[in-house]
């Protein structure tokens, strides 16, 4: 017994098929049927002619981790729009930016780090990536939600704020962090090399520590190392550290934030999207994306 029918709908379903005018039925806020046509005289029937009709978008890059840690209807005052836009599942934790772990006396540099997206009103209750994860489940969240493993926190709880290689002790205290959290429901391991304490993490300590996500069943997401004129560099050196990684983990791994933040190097991006670099996708942006706050 159908809830809701939404009829007669221009359906892009997200397989690839061609979009088809089709019924949608919905049964307890799931979608039990699609078809040309569904008669249900019970249900609450939606015409939905010269719309189109779509599954809920995934945000694959958000950094929303601690709006999520808000009760719902903060929630919902803060992500009106993008439920407007049809995100319906958000993926957090990305760019080596996490909030957890907290490991006292560190646990202040992390909440630092995550001050530029951090709402008001945030109480920090947790201290591991398991515990975040049992705090929004319990309270409640307006969307889907998954997240990675930050590296920046798992370094900071093991070593704050310092520059260097880590000891064989705290590399393996570091992985151990981070197996834990994909252990735990983490998808995954992401770094942020443009970002403290990222950005002193070498190709060994990185490669363990996506080694560790994925011995546990994660990936690895990297945010490049810069964007000036020397971008094109810079994410070269990048592909080819993540292509050792990969090798020597046995793991999956992407970069994310493809950008160029000089016209100098805007031509020569183009061999980034060369099929070569298998699985990639440009995205929107072919040149360049800024914050709103910096465009001119």
């Amino acid at each position: 017994m159908f809830d809701l029918v939404l009829a007669d709908a221009e359906v892009i379903d997200g397989t690839g098929r061609p979009r088809a005018r089709l019924d949608v039925g919905i049964e307890g806020g799931t979608i039990a049927a699609v078809a040309p046509r569904i008669e249900a005289p019970g249900a609450r029937r939606v015409e939905l002619r010269g719309l189109v009709l779509a599954p809920g978008f995934i945000d694959l890059h958000s950094h929303h981790d601690l709006v999520f840690a808000l009760p719902e209807a903060r929630q919902r005052t803060l992500l009106e729009g993008r439920l407007r836009q049809g995100i319906t599942t958000e993926v957090v934790g990305n760019c080596g930016i996490g909030v957890a772990p907290l490991v006292p006396p560190h646990a202040v540099e992390v909440r630092k780090v995550c001050g530029f997206f951090a709402p008001d009103g945030v109480e920090w209750s947790w201290s591991t990536l398991a515990q975040w994860l049992d705090r929004i489940e319990a309270q409640g969240v307006i969307q889907n939600v998954a997240t990675l493993a930050a590296h920046g926190p798992a370094r900071a709880a093991v070593m704050g704020g310092r520059a260097g290689r880590p000891t064989r002790d705290e590399q393996a205290a570091i992985e151990r962090h981070l197996r834990e959290a994909v252990e735990a429901g983490a998808f995954g391991v992401s770094f942020g090399l443009i970002y403290p304490p990222g950005q002193f993490a070498d190709t060994d300590e990185v490669s363990g520590c996506a080694g560790a996500a994925s011995g546990a069943g994660g990936f690895a997401a990297f945010h490049q190392r810069g964007s000036s004129h020397a971008t094109l560099v810079t994410i070269i050196g990048d592909e080819a550290q993540v292509k050792v990684i990969d090798a020597d983990t046995g793991g999956s791994a992407a970069i994310t934030h493809i950008g160029d933040a000089a016209y100098v190097a805007a031509g020569k991006i183009q061999y980034l999207f060369d099929p070569k670099f298998k699985g990639q996708d440009p995205g929107p942006f072919v040149l360049k994306a800024v914050p709103i706050g910096g465009a001119k």
